[in-house]
């Protein structure tokens, strides 16, 4: 019974407060990304801290990796699109490992392969897997076949297929 008359109460309470008090909350944004930053990207996948303060972005939709200062006043490419080493075509996962270094999931000539750059976007190793047979697919959010998801811990790279 309480319930139902705390219920009321609040209805009743409603009805008679002046519009005017009945202001909504504005949420202001905290430390976001400004959009002439933002703007930059076209299918951010990733947003992750490097422990040098800057933050690491992986576009998929770019194939590119940029990274973006510490107040959010500027974005720079550190790797760029293509099917050579050191760059990435097609790419499906990303992550960071806690030294900074990051690995990038991609799969050029449709073979999958993961990379492993510095904190400066030069790569340091990579390998592909023998994967080839299967078709690769990849829609938004979801991955059908190749790599879905990596962790990079820095010495070990776990990998979702």
């Amino acid at each position: 019974m309480l319930r139902v008359l705390s219920g009321v109460a609040v209805a009743a309470s409603l009805l008679f407060t002046p519009l005017a008090a009945l202001t909504p909350d504005v949420l202001r944004p905290v430390r976001a990304v400004p959009p002439h930053v933002a703007g930059r990207f076209r299918d951010v996948r990733a947003f992750q801290q490097a422990p040098a303060g800057h933050h690491y972005v992986f576009d998929r939709r770019a194939h590119r990796v940029f990274a973006v200062d510490e107040q959010f006043e500027s974005a720079w490419q550190i790797v760029q699109i293509g099917a050579e080493p050191g760059r990435i075509i097609g790419p499906t996962a990303f992550s960071t490992a806690p030294d900074g270094r990051f690995a990038v999931a991609d799969g050029p000539e449709g073979r999958p392969r993961i990379q492993m750059f510095n904190p400066a976007g030069f790569r340091e190793a990579g390998f592909t897997l023998p994967d080839r047979s299967r078709a690769r697919v990849a829609s938004d959010d979801m991955v059908l076949s190749g790599i879905a998801s990596i962790q990079f811990t820095g010495s070990s790279i776990l990998i979702s297929q």
